[in-house]
């Protein structure tokens, strides 16, 4: 029974910019359509920093800077355990982009 379970770690990132804060479309999914915080879920042996630095860049084109964490939220939904990390980031470079997904 146990091995059935999992743990899923993600991140999502409030990135700020001079226009104000960037949100993507998704293209896919049940989420298909909404707009949402750039993020995803992380790599193993990633920090968590890296990896919305990494899923920032790869979704928007920017390049941005963590400056902390503005939320957590964790759940458990009888197979899965989830927690999503949600930074604070600045952008820094970089123009924005789709990644076409």
């Amino acid at each position: 029974m146990t091995d059935d379970l999992k743990n899923v770690t993600a991140v999502g990132g409030v990135v700020t910019g001079p226009e104000g804060i960037v949100l993507v479309r998704m293209t896919y999914g049940p989420t298909k359509g909404r707009f949402m915080l750039p993020g995803g879920i992380v790599d193993p042996g990633e920090t968590l920093d890296g990896a919305i630095v990494r899923e920032v860049r790869e979704e928007t084109g920017l390049i941005a800077v963590p400056r902390g964490v503005c939320g957590i939220r964790t759940r458990f939904d009888e197979r899965r355990n989830d927690t999503y990390i949600i930074f604070w980031l600045d952008v820094v470079d970089g123009e924005p982009r789709s990644d076409g997904r």
